[in-house]
């Protein structure tokens, strides 16, 4: 009912990753609307520099997991970004980004349970590199853990495991191994 995606990419300041059709579970589009719950963390190791004091991080990357829809007769894609939620025209202020929406951090979480469902062809991951005063940095490895969760509990893990499959994405399962120590 649950399954865990880590991508692992390279980012250059200044430029965009976009994955367009998301691999999202298709069992969880129902009534011409998705749901599930999504828990994203981001984490990178941006170039610091002491000498600009607290402004010491050099690059910020952004990341947003939201669906897009194409307008049938211009061909036109609109994007909604679901994950953390699109800013409103208030929340782009450099002062609210820095308080609520973690800009300049190098470990960024965001959480949604999308329980009402929201519309959209398909699911698109953006990824977003800028560096402070324009300056250009060497790419940086930046590490990404989605993790999708069925409410219903229906088996989404082999069905992501096939869109991976499906989609060409260079995928390995990871194996995990748990011992349990009982002592007397």
């Amino acid at each position: 009912s649950e399954v865990q995606i880590i991508l692992n990419a390279k980012i250059q300041e200044g430029s965009y990753i976009e994955i367009m059709d998301f691999p999202y579970p298709k069992s969880l589009f129902k009534n011409g609307k998705w749901f599930g719950e999504i828990k994203i963390t981001l984490g990178y190791n941006p170039p610091l520099d002491s000498d600009y004091g607290q402004e010491y991080c050099r690059t910020n990357i952004d990341l947003s997991l939201g669906t897009y829809s194409v307008d049938e007769e211009t061909g036109e894609v609109k994007y909604s970004g679901e994950v953390p939620l699109e800013k409103k025209w208030y929340d782009k202020y450099e002062k609210h980004q820095v308080e609520n929406g973690f800009k300049w951090n190098p470990i960024k979480a965001y959480h949604r349970k999308i329980s009402r469902g929201i519309s959209g062809d398909g699911w698109k991951l953006r990824l977003d590199c800028v560096g402070r005063l324009g300056v250009n940095y060497v790419e940086q490895d930046v590490l990404i853990v989605i993790n999708i969760k069925d409410p219903d509990g229906g088996d989404i893990y082999s069905e992501i495991i096939n869109e991976l499959t499906e989609k060409a994405f260079v995928h390995q399962e990871l194996i995990v191994n748990n011992s349990i120590r009982l002592r007397n």
